[in-house]
């Protein structure tokens, strides 16, 4: 039982290199969230900039661990946040021994209640072998009424996600394994979404945003192309307007348009039927 040791310290992941402003903002924000203490902090750093190298030094983070990562220069920069971030969990679960850890990018900063949301999840789904990971992120408007909802999604990992270590050995070995590194140009994201929907796997979501994706010049992501989208994401982030009594329950009948592909789980039979359903299709068009 992962929960056994109910006292052991779970692990934040954080990965940066070059946006001091960014990082100081998602560090000064965690310092504020609920259970920021229970957690280990661990710091993935690339090589680069001394700015960003004195302040992941100096920051005053309880339980602080930092990796240093070097590539060459011709390396693509998706292969490097590929390494940072298989790093970085990769030393969590084998050197701290988290239930959990939660993942997040230097531009992220979290609600007062994030790590209330994924301790409770994360201890309500522990023996259902579906689940995958819970997100933090949502661009449906602001209610209150709605700031304790979730629900149950076919879909990937990302901003702000967690999974447990029973997952983590899935990861490693199935998905982040030795194959995907072998690419020239490996994102995390991508396969986890597809081992997930092919086999018929869940993840959470909050109705009303968890975490707030801040204006950045990113590798994959263009500030000046996506202002709507960052304007979603703060209408809906929760910030520190949280859920006191740190209860939270499901609903499948919520709206949530996240991306047309980001399907409602309908349970394990139904699910594992669209998904047949979907092979079968794919098969006739094949010989048709």
């Amino acid at each position: 039982n992962i929960f056994l040791k109910m006292k052991k310290l779970n692990s934040i992941i954080i990965t940066c290199y070059n946006r001091e402003e960014a990082l100081e903002k998602c560090f000064n924000n965690l310092l504020k969230a609920d259970q920021i203490n229970n957690f280990n902090i661990v710091i993935v750093r690339q090589r680069g900039f001394d700015k960003v190298k004195a302040l992941v030094k100096n920051f005053n983070f309880k339980n602080k661990y930092i990796i240093e990562t070097d590539y060459l220069d011709d390396l693509n920069p998706n292969k490097k946040m590929a390494y940072n971030g298989y790093k970085g969990c990769d030393f969590a679960f084998s050197k701290l021994d988290p239930n959990y850890i939660c993942y997040l990018e230097d531009d992220i900063i979290v609600s007062k209640d994030f790590f209330n949301f994924h301790n409770f999840l994360h201890k309500k789904f522990l023996y259902d072998p579906n689940f995958f990971g819970v997100n933090g992120f949502s661009k449906e408007p602001y209610i209150f009424s709605k700031i304790n909802l979730y629900s149950k999604f076919v879909y990937g990992l990302g901003k702000g996600y967690s999974f447990n270590s029973n997952i983590w050995n899935i990861i490693k070995e199935k998905i982040w394994n030795k194959e995907f590194f072998q690419q020239d140009v490996p994102y995390l994201d991508s396969p986890i979404e597809n081992y997930i929907k092919k086999n018929n796997y869940f993840v959470i979501m909050p109705i009303l945003s968890r975490i707030y994706e801040f204006p950045t010049e990113g590798t994959n992501i263009s500030l000046k192309n996506n202002l709507i989208y960052f304007k979603k994401f703060k209408e809906s982030f929760v910030g520190e307007n949280h859920n006191k009594n740190e209860i939270y329950r499901y609903s499948f009948t919520q709206r949530y348009t996240w991306r047309s592909d980001c399907k409602k789980y309908l349970g394990s039979f139904l699910n594992q039927t669209r998904i047949s359903l979907k092979k079968f299709i794919k098969l006739i068009y094949k010989f048709c």
